[in-house]
């Protein structure tokens, strides 16, 4: 049975993931993933969830998935200005445990039933937060201001 061991060829395609990362660091598509306080207590989860570089404090009367209408706009936050790239699609690694955390099944199927979006011709995939690339370096403090631009 030596054909199904390691030393097995096989047929695949080998994919180059992290193209929009600089340097020898590793991100899924892009440098910045952002999600709303909003799309985070609308699904029921915490941040750490989906890992997020940026969790941005919005009004209770705001959306949930509001970050899927920032696509291809500026953000400023702080001295940084960024740009959204496309919607964050979501797999099943949210919904596991983490830590402390309990499993949280909704962490998939919420955006899987409320908000999909083809982020890269793969069909409709659920969604929550903004993948983001960079324009302008600078510095991003806790409580600093995020402004959507055009």
């Amino acid at each position: 049975m030596l054909e199904l061991g390691l030393d097995a060829e096989v047929d695949g395609r080998i994919l180059k993931i992290a193209q929009a990362t600089p340097g020898d660091s590793f991100t899924d598509e892009a440098p910045l993933h952002a999600i709303t306080t909003a799309t985070l207590d609308h699904i029921g989860v915490e941040a750490l969830r989906y890992r997020p570089n940026l969790v941005i404090a919005t009004p209770s009367s705001y959306p949930p998935y509001g970050e899927s209408d920032w696509i291809g706009r500026a953000i400023v936050v702080g001295e940084v200005r960024l740009r959204v790239l496309t919607a964050t699609s979501r797999c099943v690694v949210p919904t596991l445990e983490h830590g402390p955390l309990p499993r949280a099944p909704q962490a998939l199927r919420t955006p899987a039933a409320e908000n999909r979006w083809d982020t890269g011709g793969h069909g409709p995939q659920p969604c929550a937060g903004a993948y983001l690339e960079v324009l302008a370096e600078g510095v991003i403090r806790v409580g600093d201001r995020v402004t959507i631009g055009s």
